[in-house]
C-alpha cells in the first residue's frame, strides 16, 4: 500500500559546498570595493579568468594527494606502474581544464543565462534567470587573495547546480549577479503574486538577523574526541606501513617481529610481556592519534561557529581557514534529525541534522552536506535541544520523554534475539574454517554481546505520532531520533516479507523530498501488522488534510 498526496511544496533547495559562501555574505565582497554595476540586462560573452588554470592544477594536487604519495612509495620499491598511472591521470586532467578553460563562455540575453563549453562535444545550456535563486560563491584562502571565486548557479529544480563557472573575478561575478537579478525583476514585473513575493522577500532581507546559537571551543574539542573522523588517519597510515613491508613478508608474522624489535627497548618482565606492552603501546598512540585527528577536523571545519535567523532564512558561519556562511530556508527542511553517539551521551551532547526540499541523497559528503545539513548543529548541549527544535519549528513542543512513544511488536523481541544466536552460530562456524580447533572460541565468546546488542536494539527502537509529524527513534551505541511533518510527506507504505507474515508483523515507511544527510530513514520494522495498518491510514489522512491546507 502507498500514496502520494498533493506535492505542492516547493522541493528546491540551496547547494552549497565545502567553502561555499553566499553571494551577500559580508565575508566575500567588500562593500567598499564599490564595483561599478551596468545598468544594462544584456550582459557581453565573457570567459573564465586566467587564474582558473592555476586553480584546477591546485585541485588536481589536492585530490591526487593520498594515491600520489602511495604511487612514491610503489616507486622507492621499484614499481613504476603506479606512478605512471597517476602521471597520465593528472596530465589528461590539466588538458581537460585547459580546453575547458578556452571553450567556456557565459553570457545573459533575452531574459535567460547561456553557458556553452567543449570542444568535440558541444554543450548549450540556458538557465531562466526567473528560475535562478542562488548565486553562491566557493572561495578558499587562495581565491580570497586573489579576488577569485568558483560561482554556482542554483535552482528550484535539481540536485546539483544549472551552471559552475571556474573560476570568474569579484567584478565579474558581481556584474553577474546584477545582470541577473535585472533580468529576473524584468521578467517578472507583471506578474502581482511575484511581485507581493518580492516584497516579503526585501522585508526578510532588511530584517536584522537573530543570533541562535554560538558554538565554544571546548564543545568542539568534546565533539571531537566523540567522532570517529580519526579512522580515515588511521586507515592511511595502516596504508602505508603496508606499502613499507617487504613484498615477501606481508603477513603477520612480520608485524609480529616488528613488534618484538620494539620490544626490545621495553622492561623485560618475563613471560612474553614486551610484546604485548609493545602491541599496547601501539594501540594507544593509533587510539590518540584518531582523536587527535577528530579534534582537528572538527577546530577547522566548525571554528567560530555561529547559527542565525534571519526573516525566513537560518544563517551559518564558521570555519578556521576556510570561511563557510550558508543559508538554510526554513520552509525546505523536510527532516530533522538528532545524532547521540555514546561518548557524546557521556558528556551531555547530541549533533542535529536536516534534510530540506530537493534531495542531497549523495554517498559522498560533500561541504554542502557538512555544513548546512549533515552537521546543521554539530554540537549542542542536551539542556538547549527543546529551544533549538521549537525555533526550526516554532508550534513544535519538543520534550521526548513526553512524547506517547509506542513499541515494536510484543513477539519482535524474540525474533531479534533469534537473529542475535544466527549471526552468532554463523561466526562460530567460520571460526572453526578459519582455524582449527580453536577457532569457534572468539564466536562463543561474543555470542552474549551480539544476543545483548540484538535485545537492545529491539527495546530501544519506537515509533510515535504526535499532531505536527511523525517521530522515529533507533540505535543502541548511536541513538537516532528524526521527525518529519505531516505537510511535508511524499509517500507512505505498509510492506509484508513471508517472515513478517508468519509472526503477524509489518513494516511502516514514511517518505519525504528528501533523503541522505540526516543517515536515518523512517522505515520502521516489526511493527504489529494491524497497527501499521492503523497509522498507515491516519498518515495518509493527515498528509493529505495538511497539503491540502499549503
Amino acid at each position: 500500500m502507498s500514496f502520494e498526496p498533493d506535492k505542492s511544496e516547493d522541493n528546491s533547495e540551496e547547494f552549497l559546498d565545502e567553502e561555499v559562501l553566499h553571494i551577500h555574505d559580508p565575508y566575500l565582497i567588500d562593500e567598499s570595493d564599490n564595483i561599478p554595476m551596468a545598468e544594462s540586462v544584456e550582459l557581453e560573452t565573457s570567459f573564465l579568468h586566467p587564474s582558473s588554470l592555476v586553480f584546477t592544477v591546485i585541485a588536481q594536487l589536492r585530490q591526487n594527494l593520498i594515491p600520489a604519495v602511495i604511487a612514491l612509495f610503489g616507486a622507492a620499491k621499484g614499481n613504476y606502474v603506479f606512478l605512471g598511472i597517476a602521471a597520465a591521470i593528472f596530465v589528461l586532467s590539466i588538458v581537460a581544464a585547459t580546453v575547458r578553460y578556452l571553450t567556456l563562455r557565459y553570457s545573459i540575453q533575452d531574459g535567460e543565462l547561456t553557458v556553452q563549453s567543449g570542444l568535440f562535444f558541444r554543450r548549450l545550456r540556458k538557465v531562466p534567470t526567473s528560475q535562478i535563486q542562488n548565486i553562491d560563491l566557493v572561495q578558499n584562502i587562495l581565491h580570497r587573495l586573489f579576488r577569485v571565486a568558483e560561482v554556482r548557479v542554483e535552482t528550484a529544480s535539481g540536485t546539483e547546480p544549472e551552471a559552475t563557472l571556474r573560476v570568474l573575478s569579484l567584478s565579474q561575478v558581481e556584474n553577474l549577479r546584477a545582470k541577473v537579478r535585472s533580468a529576473s525583476q524584468r521578467s517578472i514585473s507583471d506578474s502581482k503574486a511575484t511581485e507581493s513575493s518580492g516584497v516579503a522577500a526585501s522585508d526578510r532581507e532588511a530584517t536584522t538577523a537573530q543570533e541562535i546559537l554560538r558554538i565554544p571551543s571546548s564543545w568542539l574539542l568534546k565533539a571531537g574526541l566523540a567522532s570517529n573522523r580519526g579512522m580515515v588517519l588511521l586507515g592511511f597510515i595502516l596504508g602505508l606501513y603496508y606499502q613499507n613491508l617487504p613484498n615477501d613478508g606481508r603477513d603477520f608474522r612480520n608485524v609480529r617481529d616488528q613488534l618484538r624489535g620494539v620490544s626490545s627497548y621495553l622492561p623485560d618482565f618475563g613471560q612474553g610481556w614486551q610484546l604485548w606492552l609493545a602491541i599496547a603501546g601501539a594501540t594507544i598512540v593509533l587510539l590518540a592519534l584518531v582523536r587527535l585527528f577528530g579534534i582537528g577536523w572538527f577546530i577547522l571545519r566548525f571554528f567560530g561557529y555561529r547559527l542565525s535567523q534571519q526573516g525566513d532564512d537560518f544563517k551559518i558561519s564558521c570555519g578556521l581557514f576556510t570561511k563557510v556562511s550558508a543559508t538554510v530556508p526554513v520552509r525546505r527542511i523536510q527532516f530533522v534529525s538528532i545524532h547521540r553517539s555514546m561518548i557524546m551521551r557521556w558528556f551531555g551532547l547530541a549533533s542535529i541534522r536536516i534534510e530540506t526540499a530537493g534531495g542531497a541523497g549523495k554517498n559522498n559528503e560533500n561541504a554542502t552536506t557538512t555544513v548546512s545539513k549533515r552537521w546543521f548543529v554539530p554540537v549542542v548541549p542536551e539542556s538547549q535541544i527543546s529551544e533549538l527544535m521549537s525555533t526550526i519549528r516554532p508550534e513544535l513542543s519538543w520534550k521526548e520523554q513526553d512524547f506517547d512513544w509506542k513499541p515494536l511488536a510484543p513477539r519482535a523481541a524474540s525474533r531479534f534475539v533469534r537473529i542475535g544466536i544466527i549471526v552468532s552460530i554463523f561466526l562460530i562456524i567460520v571460526g572453526v574454517a578459519a582455524s582449527r580447533p580453536w577457532g569457534w572460541v572468539p564466536g562463543l565468546a561474543l555470542s552474549p554481546l551480539i544476543v545483548w546488542y540484538w535485545l537492545k536494539r529491539s527495546r530501544s527502537t519506537k515509533y510515535a505520532r504526535i499532531g505536527k509529524g511523525v517521530i522515529f527513534r533507533s540505535g543502541v551505541f548511536t541513538r537516532k531520533t528524526s521527525i518529519t511533518f505531516f505537510e511535508k510527506i511524499q509517500g507512505a507504505s505498509v510492506s509484508q516479507s513471508p517472515f513478517d507474515r508468519r509472526w503477524g508483523m509489518g513494516t511502516l515507511s514514511v517518505d519525504t523530498a528528501a533523503a541522505g544527510p540526516a543517515n536515518h530513514t523512517i522505515s520502521i520494522r516489526y511493527l504489529d501488522a494491524s497497527f501499521a495498518a492503523q497509522e498507515y491510514r491516519e498518515i495518509v489522512r493527515l498528509s493529505s488534510q495538511q497539503a491540502s491546507a499549503v
